[in-house]
């Protein structure tokens, strides 16, 4: 079949218990709310070949650790909102456009932004444990409400050499208190101090350490 995904509400429930999903070697597209909060899935493995990833696809699935875009795909809408477990996420760089594709996935911690990126929209908004965020475009365009107020005021931003001027002076990116450019010589830690009840102190360290 070229479209995957399941067609009655009555198989989307039974397939709710689903751990898994390995290439299939036939499909060109995920259907828009494929695997709607498949709660069970907690690894994908998507094809290159598949061209669509509709929106909603893998949203609440709350066990989803890791996902794979493949090369077919540049766009992504609100294709992995609300999946729990992402910690991390590197966009590879054929990706372009993401709009509100990892909102509410509340223990993201690190993203890793490609060159490629020309629109970002709504991507990591309620993402309040997102405290660091790479980019590698060097010229930054302006971009909409993508980040949540703790990541923009705790989060540190890691920009490419000699970019963080664009940065501090483009339109949704200047929001970030803390700008850094990447070094290669260089690896950078992040702390946040945690007060004692649980809740963020306002001190906030930022340091470079030789690797």
């Amino acid at each position: 079949k070229n479209l995957w995904g399941y067609k009655s509400q009555s198989k989307k429930l039974k397939a709710k218990k689903i751990r898994g999903l390995k290439n299939l070697a036939s499909a060109i597209r995920v259907n828009i709310g494929a695997f709607w909060n498949c709660y069970a899935l907690d690894h994908i493995s998507i094809p290159d070949r598949v061209e669509t990833l509709g929106q909603n696809a893998f949203a609440y699935c709350r066990s989803l650790t890791s996902v794979n875009i493949p090369k077919g795909v540049t766009a992504l809408g609100m294709v992995f909102i609300g999946c729990q477990k992402l910690k991390s996420i590197d966009i590879p760089n054929w990706v372009t456009s993401l709009t509100s594709t990892f909102q509410d996935c509340k223990t993201l911690s690190t993203v890793h932004i490609p060159a490629s990126i020309v629109k970002m929209y709504w991507v990591f908004k309620n993402c309040n444990n997102l405290l660091r965020v790479e980019t590698d475009i060097t010229e930054p365009s302006a971009i909409e409400t993508s980040f949540s107020e703790r990541t923009l005021k705790e989060g540190l931003l890691i920009v490419p050499q000699g970019a963080s001027f664009e940065y501090e002076t483009t339109e949704g990116w200047k929001q970030f208190a803390h700008i850094v450019e990447a070094d290669p010589e260089l690896q950078v830690d992040f702390t946040l101090t945690v007060e004692t009840e649980g809740t963020l102190s306002s001190i906030v360290e930022s340091q470079a350490t030789s690797r």
